[in-house]
């Protein structure tokens, strides 16, 4: 059985008084599972290619603790590698050049079809135009979804002929996208909704809920399942043996197909993300529901759903964490 290094018991109660977001302390957390698991001269091999990184003085330096000792530099490199593909995307706002550069949207998550009901199946299932591809020559770059960019971009970091650069990106991407599609609103989206019929929900981003503070809708209240607000707090209520067997009982060999990783999420969003109960509250109300009107227009999510979403999302973590460091120790090893 592989064994957790004592280091990752410290790291995860380091964690528990932290304050981050929980898109980038997810990714972050995901990312420092794996250093952990890497051997000193792959840490040192992956902190020269994020170096390297094309936005490494705007993308990473730039946030560094001025007071970060020398020696925690490269592992916050290569936290902050996991969390830099959303921080491209956010250039939208304030760095459009960047943006084009190094944004790409639609590889963030896949589309695979849950549907309201079997009639919507009937009447819509051939109208579909969502991209489902696993295959990165299926089309151009800027309409690659997750599971094309995963394969890309692990493709990229393993062929040693990639400029070291371009192996930093990638790398980066890798971080990121593996663990996105473990998240299963990344995978999926409810189809046959009326005037969301062949578009679907945008992985929950249109099912409004209430309940459950901050969480707007369906989507942020998954990324929230584990860590509310601007924090990961909840690390606090973890028993770290309770952590530290979940990492070490996982299956092993652990799959590292991604076409598997889809078929969980899928299996994962229409068991215990959209069960009849809650699909049942969206025939009811999206028709004509308003999502500023609790009342007609968002769904009641109790406590019970959320415990249950917890204990997923802490499973989808610890997957993440073991596939990706299985799918980086070969490229990071021929480096060596």
């Amino acid at each position: 059985m592989h064994t957790m290094r004592p280091a990752i018991f410290f790291l995860l109660l380091a964690l528990s008084s932290t304050g981050w977001a929980w898109s980038e302390g997810t990714h972050r957390l995901i990312a420092d599972i794996v250093w952990l698991e890497m051997t000193p001269a792959q840490r040192s091999t992956a902190y020269q290619w994020l170096l390297a990184h094309p936005d490494y003085e705007n993308g990473f330096r730039r946030f560094m603790p001025a007071d970060l000792p020398t020696h925690e530099q490269p592992r916050w490199v290569f936290r902050q590698a996991a969390a830099w593909p959303d921080l491209a995307r956010d250039y939208r706002d304030t760095d459009p050049k960047r943006y084009r550069r190094f944004n790409h949207s639609t590889w963030h998550y896949v589309n695979f079809p849950l549907w309201l009901d079997a009639d919507s199946q009937q009447q819509y299932a051939d109208q579909l135009t969502a991209n489902r591809s696993l295959n990165p020559d299926d089309g151009p770059a800027i309409h690659w979804n997750a599971p094309q960019a995963v394969a890309y971009n692990l493709a990229r970091l393993g062929d040693d002929s990639t400029p070291t650069a371009e192996r930093a990106v990638a790398l980066s991407w890798l971080l990121h996208v593996v663990a996105d599609l473990h998240q299963p609103m990344h995978t999926v989206a409810i189809f046959g909704l009326p005037n969301m019929e062949t578009t679907g929900d945008r992985g929950g981003n249109s099912i409004c809920v209430t309940g459950q503070g901050q969480a707007n809708n369906m989507h942020w209240l998954w990324d929230s399942a584990l860590f509310n607000g601007e924090n990961i707090a909840v690390l606090e209520r973890w028993s770290l043996r309770v952590v530290a067997n979940e990492y070490n009982n996982l299956s092993d060999p652990v799959s590292l197909s991604i076409a598997d990783w889809i078929e969980e999420g899928i299996t994962t969003a229409s068991n215990t993300v959209y069960p009849e109960s809650v699909r049942q509250q969206i025939r009811n109300r999206i028709d004509g529901g308003d999502c500023d009107n609790p009342t007609t227009g968002r769904i009641a999510i109790d406590d019970d759903y959320m415990r249950t979403a917890r204990q997923i999302a802490q499973k989808r973590v610890m997957l993440a964490a073991r596939r990706l460091a299985r799918l980086v120790d070969r490229p990071l090893r021929s480096a060596d």
